[in-house]
């Protein structure tokens, strides 16, 4: 009886942990506009927008009293259209003023509009006496790991300065945010525009300051002058929110729905809209509420009763750890300035021969096995006092030697620039450490090399799973169970028709753990057992892939 209590206990205990490290964002359907709810894994809540007026009190307000939420530690207007910011007031007033943590905007710069809705916002944000304009590069602590940065915000973006024509539409000024949760990311955008003939192109310069994401909500409801191609290119998004309903916009338009799906990315959208269709395969209409749940690696998207798991890319960030100053000395700062894109420097001093240099490179050890890395990406930021040649170099452990990755001339502005080996392990040692080398030149004269932030993005072998909304209802992947279990469990699925079969394990780390099935199976239902005997307790995913369709779920084993 002991033991059973105690494992009870413990299974318990286990089952709070994972709770309490769940991050959730709620994309709130409020028809043609914008309300988004991120709930942190410490219960920090920010509301991104509420819809158009009357929305935030028919929709939004009900929504945050279905989940027990009364208090709202961030309220951000991402821009000053009513279709965003209309119902904020309104759950503003309704929560009452002193329930409201702060609230974020992008200020008072002109042009202002004269709404009534606009007004009305600003009424009810001021009477918090919380209410305060973002800053570029400005991050907000979510807790429990989760920090949204503001990469874009008034017109401009991090990194680049004042967009172009950035005031031409209040579209333009909206806040971008990059949210990162462990190797999980997300962006979102308000309506931010991806062209220069109608509105500022907004999302060229932000794309290489975001980088690559697990999930983004699409900028303007999928209009035809957001979501350009450089923007998808870079940010790779396996998952795409629209925010969309019955509008006379001919939102979301074919021209985005097709460019995401060509780009693997896997269409969520509130409504139908009133333009484009869905390519076959590649999205659904949830006519409903979206809702991202992570762990902070892999991720699910809800939407009714159907629930999608995503593995993830398995991306993780790290900032060096050290520095050395092979030639020149260090003026100011030191490594910890190294670990943020904002604005604060590590400054080497050049040497005072006839050949000027400064030559340093900074180091990161990391914990993943270089056997499991599958992609390896290098960022540096920075610049010099005088313009000059600089290159950079990775530590090749197979030769040990430095390869050059880049020459350019940089000069007085920050440079960024990234790089991607084609054999990421010859350049993590045995024991994970990497290194990255920078080395400046000039004969003009002494100068001073400032470093801005370096980044070490490591990413292991998660697959990347599609989900195929065409699966015929017959074929059907079951829950496992028990589940959780210890060791043993097992896994039923059924077929429609003779088709090559595979059902195999993986690891949170994207690793192969075993192969269940593999070969032809006639038409039927099938139950399969998995030993687990010589894993270690965690999460793992199945995945069933039976011709062209792939159906994963995830399990627990709890020793």
């Amino acid at each position: 009886m002991k033991k059973i209590f105690f494992t009870v206990v413990c299974f318990f205990l286990l089952s709070v942990l994972i709770f309490a490290q769940e991050l959730q964002i709620h994309h709130i359907n409020v028809g043609q506009g914008d309300a988004t709810l991120i709930i942190s894994p410490t219960g920090k809540k920010m509301l991104i927008d509420a819809g158009n007026t009357g929305k935030g009190t028919n929709v939004v307000k009900p929504y945050l009293t279905s989940l027990g939420i009364s208090y709202l530690d961030f309220v951000v207007c991402s821009h000053y259209h009513a279709d965003h910011l209309g119902g904020l007031d309104e759950v503003i007033n309704g929560l009452g003023t002193s329930n409201i943590g702060a609230v974020y905007d992008r200020g008072r710069n002109a042009p202002l509009p004269t709404t009534t809705a606009f007004t009305e916002y600003e009424n009810a944000a001021n009477a918090t006496g919380r209410r305060y304009a973002i800053q570029l590069g400005q991050v907000i602590d979510l807790g429990g790991g989760v920090t949204m940065k503001c990469v874009a915000t008034d017109g401009y973006v991090i990194n680049y300065g004042r967009v172009a024509n950035a005031t031409s539409s209040e579209n333009d000024l909206s806040i971008g945010f990059l949210l990162n949760y462990s190797s999980f990311q997300y962006f979102t955008g308000g309506d931010l525009g991806g062209e220069s003939t109608y509105y500022a192109d907004n999302e060229t310069p932000l794309a290489p300051q975001v980088g690559d994401v697990d999930a983004f909500k699409i900028n303007h409801h999928g209009s035809q002058y957001s979501t350009n191609q450089t923007f998808v290119n870079t940010l790779k998004p396996e998952v795409g929110i629209i925010a969309v309903g019955t509008n006379t916009y001919g939102h979301p338009t074919q021209v985005v729905l097709d460019r995401l799906a060509n780009a693997n990315c896997f269409m969520y959208l509130t409504e139908a809209g009133s333009g484009g269709t869905v390519p076959t395969g590649k999205g659904v209409v949830a006519n409903g509420n979206i809702i991202i749940k992570t762990t902070g690696k892999s991720y699910t998207v809800s939407y009714g009763s159907t629930t999608h798991s995503y593995p993830g890319d398995g991306t993780r960030n790290y900032s060096p750890t050290s520095v050395t100053v092979s030639v020149g000395t260090i003026g100011s700062g030191g490594v910890s300035n190294l670990s943020a894109n904002d604005g604060s420097y590590f400054v080497v001093n050049s040497s005072t021969s006839s050949t000027y240099t400064t030559d340093w490179y900074s180091s990161v050890t990391i914990t993943e096995n270089r056997t499991s890395v599958s992609k390896l990406t290098i960022t540096y930021d920075g610049k010099y006092s005088r313009s000059l040649t600089q290159k950079l170099y990775l530590y090749n452990y197979s030769t040990n030697a430095w390869n050059q990755i880049d020459s350019r001339t940089v000069g007085t502005t920050d440079v960024t620039i990234t790089f991607s080996p084609t054999t990421p392990s010859n350049y993590i040692s045995t024991t994970g450490i990497i290194r990255l080398r920078v080395l400046g030149t000039s004969t003009a004269g002494t100068f001073t090399c400032s470093g801005d932030f370096v980044r070490f993005a490591v990413t292991t072998g998660i697959p990347k799973f599609a989900f195929n909304e065409e699966t015929p209802q017959q074929i059907y992947l079951s829950q496992n169970y028990p589940n959780p279990f210890n060791p043993v469990t097992n896994i039923n699925f059924t077929l429609p028709e003779s088709r090559y079969t595979t059902l195999k394990v993986y690891d949170l780390l994207g690793q192969e753990v075993a192969t269940l099935i593999d070969g032809y199976k006639d038409t039927g239902t099938y139950e399969v057992t998995w030993d687990a005997s010589s894993q270690p307790s965690g999460v793992y995913f199945y995945k069933l892939q039976a011709g062209n369709y792939i159906l994963v779920k995830k399990m627990l084993l709890v020793r």
